[in-house]
C-alpha cells in the first residue's frame, strides 16, 4: 500500500506517493547533543482570536528554504519547523514579523518525525509548548494554525477544529479541518491560549490527486520528547541525504 501525502512546502501543492515500509537505511546518522526547550508552562486561558494573533505572531517567522514556516521555542534563537522544509540546505533565510531577515543555520534534524531546529542570533518572543494528550486537546477542540502560506509576507492566521488522530507507523499526528495551502509546513498549532499543541506538516491527498483539505500536524507532545536529541550542526552534503517527507505507512 502507498500513501498519498501533499506536501505544503512549495509554491504549488505537490502529491507524493511514498512506501508502506521504508529501511532503516533512509535514515541520517549523525551524533546528538541537547538542547532543552527552555520554555515555562503557561496557565490555559482562553482569549479573544485577535488578541491570540498579537501574542502569538512575534513568534511565527517564515523559513526561506523550501518555503515554509517555523516557531521560535526557546529564548537562545532556536526556531522549529520541518526536516523536510530544510532538506538541502545548511543556511536558511529567516524572515520575523517585523520583515527583518536573518541568516539562520540548520542545527539539527530528525526526518522520521520531520523536526528540524534552526538557530538565529537573536533574542525573540517564544511560544510556549502546551499538551496534545487526549484528555487536554479533545476531538472538536478548536486550534488555531499561522504560517506564511504562498509565501505571503504577513503572518496568516486560520481557525479550525482538532478533527481526529492517526497512528502511521507507530507515529501519532493530528488532523484538522482549518484551512492550509502551501508554505503552512512547520507552522505551529495553538490552543485558545496560545500555547503550542502541533506543528504543521502536510495535508492529505485524495486517491485522485486533489487536495482532501484535511491538514495533518506533528503533536507537540512527540515534538517535546524529541527537542533534547536533536542532532549536532549539519553540513550541505548530509542535508540533501534527508528525505523531501518523512511520511511513512498508511492509515
Amino acid at each position: 500500500m502507498r500513501l498519498r501525502i501533499l506536501a505544503t512546502t512549495t509554491a504549488s501543492i505537490l502529491l507524493l506517493t511514498i512506501p508502506l515500509f521504508v529501511g532503516a537505511s533512509s535514515r541520517v546518522a549523525v551524533k546528538t547533543k541537547t538542547i532543552a526547550a527552555t520554555v515555562k508552562p503557561v496557565a490555559q486561558i482562553r482569549v479573544p482570536a485577535a488578541t491570540l494573533f498579537d501574542r502569538v505572531s512575534p513568534s511565527v517567522v517564515e523559513v526561506g528554504c523550501n518555503l515554509g514556516s517555523g516557531f521560535v521555542f526557546d529564548h537562545n534563537g532556536y526556531i522549529l519547523t520541518n526536516a523536510h522544509v530544510v532538506a538541502g540546505f545548511s543556511t536558511c533565510n529567516i524572515k520575523l514579523n517585523n520583515n527583518v531577515i536573518l541568516i539562520g543555520t540548520v542545527v539539527g534534524t530528525d526526518p522520521v518525525n520531520d523536526l528540524a531546529v534552526i538557530k538565529i542570533d537573536q533574542d525573540l518572543p517564544v511560544l510556549a509548548l502546551g499538551d496534545s494528550s487526549q484528555s487536554a486537546l479533545t476531538q472538536g477542540s478548536k486550534i488555531y494554525l499561522l504560517g506564511h502560506p504562498l509565501g505571503v509576507s504577513n503572518t496568516i492566521i486560520t481557525q479550525g477544529t482538532l478533527t481526529s488522530r492517526h497512528q502511521i507507523s507507530n507515529l501519532n499526528y493530528l488532523t484538522t479541518d482549518a484551512a492550509v495551502q502551501a508554505g503552512n509546513s512547520g507552522g505551529p498549532w495553538v490552543n485558545e491560549s496560545g500555547q503550542v499543541v502541533g506543528m504543521h506538516e502536510g495535508i492529505l491527498g485524495n486517491p485522485d490527486g486533489t487536495a482532501s483539505g484535511i491538514g495533518l500536524g506533528i503533536p507537540v507532545n512527540t515534538i517535546k520528547n524529541m527537542v533534547p536529541t536533536l542532532k549536532e550542526p549539519v553540513t550541505a552534503t548530509v542535508a540533501e541525504k534527508l528525505p523531501f517527507v518523512s511520511w511513512f505507512g498508511s492509515f
